[in-house]
């Protein structure tokens, strides 16, 4: 089986014929389509219940919010990727749409060859990163591997924290950090773990990460300065 078939992804379009054969040639590819969504509200439902890896979007949704509403909707919220799918390609269309930051822009009409050289291009674009699902109350939210700053251990508990936020999970650091397939994790101390990417400065006792000054041990220090050489 191709990886492929693992990979979710939401259609956001009001046409319902354009939606569906979007779906069709998504399948057709091997993918996994997770829904389609005709409004800016309906698809804000489907990205809160499915989680989909991928949104694609239409920027015209028939409706008083449009495509580029959603976006930065998603963009406040679960931060999931998306591309634009749209019949639009005028100079001002596609300014407001950039500034959203979308993985890709694809016009209409395109083929099913197109479709699927762009998501590739997305799905390799996002390999240096990782979804990570963490348990939230009653729910369970997504958040990118990117994000996260530093993750350190208390008992039986650790605290993730990201972009601002911290995130309280009832999990080992042994264990998550088993779990993770991102790189740029790096264990330096048994109640620290760090991003590298999010790395202020760092001495032979300390590595700081924006607010916080962690504690390197020694049994850590050589796999620390190894990456950072």
């Amino acid at each position: 089986m191709n990886d492929r078939a693992g990979y979710q992804i939401l259609v956001v379009d009001d046409e319902e014929a354009i939606g569906a054969m979007c779906s069709s040639l998504l399948n057709e590819l091997g993918y996994a389509v997770v829904g389609i969504a005709a409004s800016y509200d309906q698809a804000v439902r489907a990205i809160d219940e499915k989680q989909p890896d991928l949104v694609i979007l239409d920027i015209d949704l028939g409706d008083s919010k449009n495509g580029i509403d959603l976006a930065d909707h998603i963009n406040e919220t679960t931060k999931t990727p998306f591309l634009y799918l749209s019949s639009y390609a005028d100079i001002s269309t596609v300014s407001k749409a950039a500034k959203t930051i979308p993985q890709a822009y694809l016009i209409k009409p395109f083929t099913k060859e197109d479709l699927f050289t762009t998501i590739e291009i997305v799905r390799n674009k996002n390999k240096t990163d990782q979804t990570i699902q963490i348990s939230s109350g009653t729910s369970t939210i997504k958040i990118s591997a990117n994000d996260v700053s530093l993750i350190k251990s208390d008992n039986n508990y650790i605290e993730i924290f990201e972009n601002g936020k911290r995130h309280i999970v009832r999990s080992s650091l042994d264990a998550f950090l088993k779990e993770q397939e991102y790189d740029n994790f790096v264990r330096i101390h048994r109640s620290y773990a760090i991003n590298l990417l999010k790395v202020d400065s760092f001495s032979r006792q300390h590595v700081i990460v924006g607010n916080h000054k962690c504690p390197i041990s020694r049994s850590y220090k050589q796999e620390l300065m190894q990456r950072f050489s």
